[in-house]
């Protein structure tokens, strides 16, 4: 399996926000003092600033209700995530005790924003995380099991295993189209491999 990305730690990205905060410097000049890639600090940068858009039809609080209960996307996104491993683990027992918020949030401010499988740089609206063995068939919401990937590769992905999916990637890079058709089909609901659960073929682990 592939080595989760570089996980960046709170003091790099907290003497970005402050030196920028001091000298209102843009990310190309942040990157050359600190050293850090330029496409993440523009990732912090707009993550401080960022605010969920309202949907037809959604009650959605005004933005100081919003900053009252978020300081910034990283939260936001922390909270929804805790929720889903939450309700993943309602459903298969050996992917219960999921990782805290304020782990999952942490975690989140850490991560190199690339998308693991096709190297798109990653912004709040492609975000998604993918479960490297999914949990239908014996993962769990583990951060060792976590990677960043963009929603389209999470979507294509669907429930097959990352060393699966990498394989599938080697082997339509040949085709004609580079797998598009193939690609649309899978984000369309095509399900390579869906089992049921308590089925013979569900590897579960013990819990």
């Amino acid at each position: 399996m592939t080595e989760p990305p570089r996980q960046w730690t709170k003091e790099e990205r907290e003497r970005v926000l402050t030196l920028y905060n001091e000298t209102k410097a843009g990310p190309a000049k942040l990157a050359k003092q600190t050293g850090i890639p330029v496409e993440q600090i523009k990732f912090w940068l707009a993550n401080a600033a960022w605010m969920p858009k309202r949907k037809k039809g959604a009650i959605l609080g005004d933005e100081s209700t919003y900053r009252s209960k978020y300081q910034d996307w990283f939260q936001w996104r922390g909270e929804g995530l805790r929720g889903k491993f939450l309700k993943v683990g309602r459903e298969y027992p050996w992917a219960a005790n999921p990782p805290t918020r304020p782990e999952i949030i942490e975690w989140l401010r850490g991560l190199t924003m690339v998308c693991v499988y096709c190297q798109t740089t990653l912004t709040p609206k492609n975000f998604s995380v993918d479960h490297r063995q999914p949990v239908s068939r014996g993962g769990t919401s583990a951060f060792s099991n976590l990677f960043p990937t963009c929603k389209r590769c999470n979507d294509v992905k669907g429930t097959l295993t990352e060393a699966e999916f990498r394989a599938l990637q080697a082997l339509v890079a040949t085709w004609e189209d580079g797998g598009k058709s193939l690609y649309r089909r899978l984000r369309g609901g095509f399900i390579p491999f869906a089992p049921r659960r308590g089925t013979s073929d569900v590897p579960v682990p013990a819990v």
